[in-house]
C-alpha cells in the first residue's frame, strides 16, 4: 500500500468515526459528563461482573484462564477476595449504568483481612 492509499483509507475511517460518534458520547458509548457514584453493597454483583468482563481480555488473565467458563466462574471470587473490602469502606465507585468500576482499598485494610 502506498502513502496516498493509506491516507485515503485513514480519511475514510475518520469520516466514518465522525458520523457514528455523537458529540456527547465517547468512543465506548459512555456519556462524557457521567458522574462518579459511590457503590453500596447491593451494587457489588454488578461491579464485580463489570470488572470480570473488563479483565477478560487481559493477557495475564487469559493465561491463567484460557477458556471462558473457568474465567467467568473463578474471576469474580478473585475480585471479591482482593477488592470486596471496598464496599464496606465505601471506596467502591462506578459511572453510569456500571459502564466502568473501581475498587479502592484504604491503607488501613490489611491483606490478611481480605483473605
Amino acid at each position: 500500500m502506498n502513502a496516498v492509499d493509506y491516507l485515503q483509507q485513514r480519511e475514510d475511517w475518520v469520516r466514518l468515526r465522525y458520523m457514528f460518534t455523537s458529540f456527547d458520547r465517547g468512543p465506548a458509548g459512555a456519556t462524557k459528563d457521567t458522574q462518579v457514584q459511590t457503590a453500596v453493597p447491593n451494587d457489588q454483583a454488578e461491579l464485580v461482573a463489570t470488572m470480570t468482563i473488563a479483565s477478560s481480555m487481559d493477557a495475564a488473565v487469559r493465561w491463567i484462564y484460557p477458556a471462558p467458563e473457568p474465567l467467568l466462574e473463578a474471576f469474580p471470587h478473585f475480585v471479591c477476595a482482593f477488592g470486596g473490602g471496598a464496599f464496606e469502606c465505601q471506596t467502591a465507585y462506578f459511572i453510569g449504568d456500571v459502564q466502568a468500576a473501581t475498587l479502592w482499598l484504604t491503607p488501613a485494610l490489611s491483606l490478611t483481612r481480605m483473605l
